[in-house]
């Protein structure tokens, strides 16, 4: 043993041959994979397939910053030098896997095989100044949009991937112009009277590691905030989450300086037919679809449905949805009427729709309920027996898949992205040809529902687009 190892450690309470524990078979495989530190006192390599040692429960680091990545086995060691060698105590919550240091918070800086180059703990020059535990705080991941937290499809989306990089091990803030967020920032809200400048910006997003953008600089809803957005960001990392460019939006087709790019971004879009359209535009994005709780709540189906007067004999079609004229609320009426069913529009008119609704409405020749869930997104779809969603043009359209989930037929427009869903194996009926769902209503097919519940756990669960986040953040070198 090196004569340095034990002058260290005479230092501490007990002889060193008291302290020596075994080294850790698998540990000792896993070779460079121990993150180190500082540059090597006279700079040279140490021997082939080094080791670590591990002296109950505490480890020798050795610093070498820009070097090669090595863990020095005892006999190496007195080569160094007092200032190469750092002494730090193994916890139990340092997510210690085979003796081998794990990645931790607030480490933007990685070593090949994703292990960060320095330790979770604070690291000393010798053994008598070894000092309890500490985590270095977690980086900070700011979600911004004009609204979340609410029940439109962004915010729906936007709560999924804030629980993916909370799991990754990332703070996360919301920031919004509207909704139950941390940082209320009015000047981002749709079509705010007084957008919000650079200045603003800059000031909620000053100590922010990483961004990610729902939608914000995607489609103009306010396009002063987009571009002071895009001018606090430039040469920021970010993640722009693209949900609704504008061309796929006839009313927004004119606007062509969104989505907005820079070297330091990465794009993401929510279907394949929209990355065909970024690149044509020559934007590279990746693609990730949006996931869902593959087991969700059952809901309360007849406590919902006593609650909005429905009898136990009365057909019910939801219509999950703000009313937008997209949303061809006109067509779910009479979806509605040819089933016999009563009509429930659970969102609030939009965009200037709140007339056009009215007069629908009161055309209708259907029972007609215009009302939010008196309980959860769940129980409303326990308390239907149908759901409508004959959209004209849909971002991706999150209610055909939850009606998978909870096993409730579907009658889904004939939109893009829908026509990508329906490949992966989906069987929903058809809004046009009302027949098809009026006999299974009539006579269910539980084997349908089954199936297209299979098809959605597979391809668009909430762990598949955590793994792909996770992917993407690994691949931009931004994971904690």
């Amino acid at each position: 043993m090196s004569t340095l190892a034990e002058e260290e450690l005479d230092a501490a309470p007990r002889a060193f041959h008291e302290l020596c524990a075994d080294v850790d078979a698998l540990a000792s495989q896993r070779r460079d994979r121990v993150p180190v530190h500082r540059r090597l006192r006279d700079g040279r390599a140490p021997g082939p397939s080094p080791e670590p040692f591990v002296v109950a429960r505490v480890r020798g680091i050795v610093d070498v910053w820009d070097e090669a990545p090595v863990v020095l086995c005892l006999e190496h060691m007195g080569k160094f030098g007092h200032g190469a060698i750092g002494l730090t105590e193994l916890r139990p919550d340092e997510r210690v896997e085979a003796g081998v240091p794990q990645p931790p918070e607030r480490v933007r800086h990685r070593v090949r095989n994703r292990v960060a180059r320095r330790l979770p703990m604070r690291l000393h020059d010798f053994s008598h100044a070894v000092d309890q535990y500490r985590h270095w705080p977690m980086p900070l991941c700011a979600l911004v949009s004009f609204r979340l937290g609410m029940s439109d499809g962004v915010s729906v989306v936007a709560a999924g991937w804030q629980r993916a990089l909370g799991e990754l091990g990332f703070e996360v803030r919301t920031i919004a112009g509207e909704g139950p967020v941390d940082t209320l920032l009015p000047g981002l809200a749709i079509r705010a009277p007084h957008p919000a400048d650079d200045d603003e910006l800059r000031a909620v997003l000053a100590d922010v590691d990483l961004v990610v953008v729902e939608n914000l600089c995607t489609i103009p809803l306010n396009l002063p905030a987009a571009r002071a957005m895009g001018r606090v960001l430039t040469g920021r990392p970010a993640i722009m989450h693209h949900h609704d460019p504008p061309w796929q939006l006839p009313q927004h087709a004119h606007v062509t300086e969104l989505p907005l790019d820079d070297p330091a971004w990465r794009h993401v879009v929510i279907n394949n037919f929209t990355r065909a359209e970024f690149a044509c535009r020559g934007i590279e994005a990746t693609r990730i679809y949006n996931g869902f709780d593959p087991y969700p709540p059952r809901g309360a189906r007849d406590a919902t449905r006593r609650a909005l007067d429905v009898g136990e004999d009365e057909r019910l079609l939801v219509h999950p949805v703000r009313a937008i004229p997209r949303k061809n609320v006109s067509g779910a009426l009479e979806l509605a009427a040819a089933l016999d069913a009563t009509y429930w529009l659970t969102g609030p008119a939009e965009d200037g729709y709140a007339g056009e609704l009215r007069a629908l409405l009161d055309r209708a020749q259907c029972r007609v309920i215009r009302r939010p869930s008196p309980g959860t997104a769940h129980d409303a779809y326990a308390a239907a027996d149908a759901v409508a969603f004959p959209s004209l043009r849909e971002g991706f359209g999150n209610p055909p898949i939850e009606a998978a989930l909870h096993r409730r037929p579907a009658a889904v427009g004939r939109y893009p992205a829908a026509e990508e869903l329906r490949s992966f194996g989906f069987r929903w009926f058809d809004p046009d040809r009302p027949q098809p769902l009026d006999a299974f209503l009539r006579a269910p097919d539980a084997s349908v529902l089954d199936h297209n519940r299979r098809v959605a756990i597979r391809h668009f669960s909430y762990a598949r687009m955590a793994a792909d986040i996770e992917q993407l953040l690994d691949e931009a070198g931004c994971l904690p």
